[in-house]
């Protein structure tokens, strides 16, 4: 199993659209586990990068404890954002069933899960990096063209970035303060 996840690895840094077709074979369980090794290796490598004294950081309870639920809370976003994506690709006319986006996501995650820990631009290259790779994933597994994909990745992020930003400018005043000054230039 393990050479299977260092193999997909490789495919999804070095071949994706080839690797995300075969994808489409893979069992769910397989999905889970790849996902699972490489939000632990994350989680790892990004604790690590949080503290100046590289071990100490793992003895400290209370930030073992924040760890574990930054990545109880990465679990339930990735779970409830592949939902909420298979959502728009149904709408979109994806048919290819929730298992195959749900491989989609789980395998775009690779460049976000290995270079998100190297702060700032690990985060921004993976995030930029996982979006490409989930736009072909969901082309490739959902039978989608690459137009119809962008779409059924973007409107979700879309309508989820237009609900924050009212949310936070009806819940704090500094939020519509920052706005205000942003639009006025200052």
């Amino acid at each position: 199993m393990l050479e299977e996840i260092f193999e997909r690895i490789k495919g999804m840094i070095l071949k994706p659209v080839e690797t995300l077709r075969t994808a489409a074979n893979d069992e769910i369980s397989f999905t889970f586990v790849y996902f699972f090794i490489l939000l632990a290796v994350y989680g790892i490598l990004f604790s690590l990068t949080l503290s100046q004294f590289g071990m100490f950081l793992m003895m400290n309870n209370q930030i073992v404890v924040v760890l574990l639920t930054m990545l109880g809370q990465m679990i339930i976003s990735f779970l409830a954002g592949t939902a909420w994506l298979h959502l728009w690709v149904y709408l979109l006319g994806g048919r290819q069933g929730l298992k195959n986006t749900f491989r989609a996501v789980g395998n775009s995650m690779t460049p976000v899960l290995l270079l998100g820990w190297i702060m700032p631009m690990g985060i921004i290259v993976g995030t930029i990096w996982g979006l490409v790779l989930e736009i072909l994933g969901i082309r490739e597994l959902q039978k989608f063209t690459t137009t119809r994909a962008i779409l059924a990745v973007a409107i979700p992020m879309i309508i989820g970035i237009i609900t924050l930003i009212v949310y936070l400018a009806l819940t704090d005043p500094r939020f519509l303060a920052s706005l205000t000054g942003i639009f006025q230039g200052h």
